[in-house]
């Protein structure tokens, strides 16, 4: 037995792909003034190149990690339901202990092969992708760890060459 996938190239503007996304994530462990910056190249992905961007921490609680996670995002619809499922492809460590703050620091993550594939969506069946930041603090006064989730949504493709 032999499997054949056929793969048809992404129709994709190369405007979409240089056209970088900036985002701010607010509210860590319930701070308000608490703020992180960031932006990537694109939030179109060519699946071939890594994912890239900066972030910076201005204010928040002493930080134990920054992650940055691959979630894959499937929502399939059959009469009188629709069924969603979110399960996560793959995880970069970007941040490592409480840095300085407005520290500019780097995003570069290849993706996996065997994980990651385009975006599609049918009648039926649509699979999406976030990239989700997943921030580890010191929780302040408890000394507990605490995790607060941004979720940013992307569009991988493989465009033709």
């Amino acid at each position: 037995m032999v499997d054949f996938i056929l793969q048809k190239p992404s129709q994709v503007d190369s405007d979409e792909l240089s056209a970088p996304e900036s985002f701010e994530i607010e509210g860590i462990g319930g701070i308000s003034e608490s703020k992180i910056v960031g932006h990537l190249q694109s939030s179109v992905i060519d699946v071939r190149k890594p994912v890239e961007g900066e972030l910076e921490i201005v204010k928040a609680p002493p930080i134990e990690t920054i992650e940055l996670q691959v979630v894959r995002k499937e929502n399939i619809t059959v009469p009188q339901m629709v069924t969603e499922s979110t399960s996560e492809a793959q995880s970069c460590e970007i941040v490592n202990g409480n840095i300085e703050r407005n520290l500019k620091v780097p995003i570069y993550c290849i993706l996996q092969k065997f994980v990651v594939c385009a975006s599609v969506e049918t009648s039926r069946f649509i699979l999406s992708f976030l990239l989700r930041f997943r921030i580890k603090y010191k929780e302040v006064g408890t000394g507990g760890s605490r995790e607060h989730y941004f979720d940013l949504p992307v569009t991988f493709c493989r465009p033709s060459a």
